[in-house]
This record gives C-alpha cells, sequence and structure tokens, in this order.
C-alpha cells in the first residue's frame, strides 16, 4: 500500500495502528474491491447474485483502504475521469459556482465510499474511521495538486458530517436524479429510508478542515462525538 496517512492510537486500552492509502498490488486490490462489493450486497445496493461490481471507470480509478492493526474498516475509489458518472450518469445539475475555478482535469470523483465495524470486544467509532479515510483521500489530491472533485454519499453520511461539525462536503441542491431505475445501482440510488446526495468538495478547503480535526483529537484526547481516543503518532507520509 502507498501509505498517505499513519496514526497510532490508543482506545479503550488498545495500541492500534491505523494507516490509510492507495492500495497496491493484485493481492491488495482484490481484498479492497472485496470488501465493497459484500458491503454492497448487504445493504441490498446491488444484487446478490452480481458476478462482477467492475465498470468503466475501473481501469481509470485509484481504491483506498484504512486498515487498523491490519484489518480493512474502509474503502473508497478515486475516479480520474472527464467524465465523472455523479454528475453525467447519477444527476444532472449546474457545476457549483466554487467549483468553476478547478480546471477539468484537476477534478475527481470519490466513489464506493464504505465503512465496517471492527469486529470483535473493542471496536473502533465509525465516525473517526469514516474521517480518516476520507482525510486520506484528501491528503492524496493535496500532494498531487487536486482542485476539488464531487461524490453521491448516503444522507446519513452527510448528517454525520453536520454532527461533527465538518463543513467539507457541500450538498448540490439543484440536482435532478437522472440514474434509471433498473440498472445496476438502483438500491443505492432509489433508497426511500438512506437516499443518496449529491455532493462537491474542495482540496485546499478541506484540508484546513481535516487536519485541524486530528490537531483537535490530538490535544483533548476525545474525538469529535466526545469518545476518549489518545492519538500518539500523526503523520501525512503524501
Amino acid at each position: 500500500m502507498e501509505v498517505v496517512k499513519k496514526l497510532n492510537i490508543e482506545y479503550r486500552g488498545e495500541r492500534i495502528e491505523v494507516l490509510s492509502g492507495a492500495a497496491e498490488g493484485k493481492a491488495e486490490l482484490d481484498v479492497v474491491k472485496d470488501m465493497i462489493e459484500k458491503e454492497y450486497k448487504l445493504r441490498g445496493y446491488i444484487a446478490a447474485d452480481l458476478e462482477s461490481f467492475e465498470d468503466a471507470y475501473d481501469s481509470s480509478s485509484l481504491y483506498f483502504g484504512t486498515f487498523a492493526n491490519g484489518e480493512l474498516l474502509a474503502a473508497a475509489r478515486l475516479i480520474d475521469s472527464e467524465d465523472l458518472p455523479t454528475e453525467s450518469r447519477y444527476y444532472t445539475f449546474e457545476v457549483p459556482t466554487k467549483l468553476r475555478v478547478c480546471p477539468r482535469g484537476l477534478l475527481r470523483e470519490v466513489s464506493r465510499l464504505t465503512t465496517i465495524k471492527r469486529l470483535g470486544d473493542n471496536p473502533l467509532p465509525r465516525h473517526f474511521v469514516s474521517t480518516t479515510m476520507i482525510s486520506a483521500l484528501i491528503d492524496y489530491g493535496f500532494k498531487h495538486g487536486l482542485c476539488g472533485g464531487v461524490s453521491t454519499i448516503k444522507h446519513s453520511f452527510l448528517e454525520l458530517f453536520e454532527r461533527l461539525n465538518l463543513p467539507a462536503l457541500h450538498e448540490i441542491y439543484d440536482a435532478r436524479l437522472i440514474y434509471p431505475r433498473d440498472e445496476l445501482l438502483s438500491g443505492f440510488f432509489y433508497d426511500d429510508f438512506n437516499p443518496p446526495v449529491p455532493i462537491y468538495y474542495l482540496h485546499d478547503e478541506a484540508k484546513t478542515i481535516f487536519d485541524g480535526l486530528f490537531r483537535n483529537t490530538m490535544r483533548t484526547g476525545k474525538t469529535l462525538l466526545g469518545e476518549p481516543l489518545k492519538i500518539h503518532q500523526y503523520e501525512v507520509l503524501a
């Protein structure tokens, strides 16, 4: 793995190494892809008997994972394409004003963001895992001079960021859903209980917000939801 972010933390008496970065090699890539596909099937987003979850964007994507003591807890892919699915296949909308300053080649899409609960008696707070994964994607983009991007996330995830007071993800309010009801991801897009939300983000802004988040956790010894979590070491390696 090309490590982007490294944390050594203490949570409920256990020392845990948290590594986030881009998957390298077929074996590691398969682990990340398999986790995403398994979770999408469990949540009813895709058919349980689907043979392959790969699509036309895989060839122009990087997959990322967040591991806690070697256990994969979060995954996502970063799409590099002139035709980003959120703005072309999933929705139609006017490009947000703040995103218009970004050169087209410096935009990406965060896709298939997935987090799971750590097994055993000491599960990590999922909001900590989620923010660590997203921040690693932002760190990677910041290193490579990216400007911003789009994504489609679940409403519950956007609500989490609002609860954490992390204004890094901006809802695109004028978007109109155009994804067909009978295609692969219809279970994801036509979920009345937890509907999808198109968002955009800007790397400079998000980098400042997430760096502040981790500095705050190091200073207070608590997550933003008040759970005791001590960061012994924090490195951004990108």
